[in-house]
């Protein structure tokens, strides 16, 4: 039995065996035997269900629509991080525009800079980023997050990391002696919205 799947059809092929098995003693037959009939039997596949989408993926889609959604849903996903944050931090950075510019050379829905970008494209092996594209600055931007979070297992010197570079952050807690910031407040503080 073979199945094809074929526009929502499933058909089923019967190959129906006609010849039984000749004893061994047999003499070859002069032409070739001719192939059985095939029978076909169509089925109709059950109709799909919708599923509705659930609460993570549908704070993505309210913040970027449905396609920007479902890709920003499934890259956070691949990168292992809580999806609450990062909406929060798109939120804060961009308001979940992704042609948003600062005037501090800050690009797109993560708000990669110019310092940084580069060498985030070159690890990741995007030949010719486009920074105001949601893929590739999501892609930047949470390599970069899922780095930060990895390295100092914290939220709050993560955030602040993202928002000061690395050594802006070091310089903070030196300062202040905590990681936390304005920053890291601002997007833990909106992670409900």
């Amino acid at each position: 039995m073979y199945r094809f799947l074929t526009g929502g059809l499933v058909l089923v092929v019967f190959l129906a065996s006609m010849a039984q098995a000749a004893p061994a003693d047999a003499p070859a037959p002069v032409m070739a035997a001719v192939p059985p009939p095939l029978m076909m039997e169509e089925v109709l596949m059950p109709e799909t269900q919708e599923v509705e989408p659930g609460p993570e993926l549908l704070g993505w889609i309210e913040l970027l629509g449905p396609t920007d959604g479902e890709l920003a849903f499934g890259l956070v996903e691949e990168h292992g991080l809580p999806h609450s944050i990062v909406r929060s931090l798109i939120r804060v950075e961009s308001s979940g525009d992704p042609l948003a510019a600062s005037p501090t050379a800050d690009h797109g829905l993560m708000q990669l800079n110019d310092i940084l970008w580069p060498s985030l494209a070159e690890e990741l092996g995007i030949e010719r980023p486009d920074l105001y594209d949601p893929e590739d600055n999501m892609r930047m931007g949470l390599y970069h997050l899922a780095y930060l979070y990895g390295k100092y297992l914290d939220w709050d010197a993560a955030l602040t990391a993202y928002n000061r570079g690395e050594t802006g952050m070091l310089l903070h807690l030196e300062a202040t002696g905590t990681t936390r910031s304005d920053y890291s407040d601002k997007v833990l503080g909106r992670m409900e919205e």
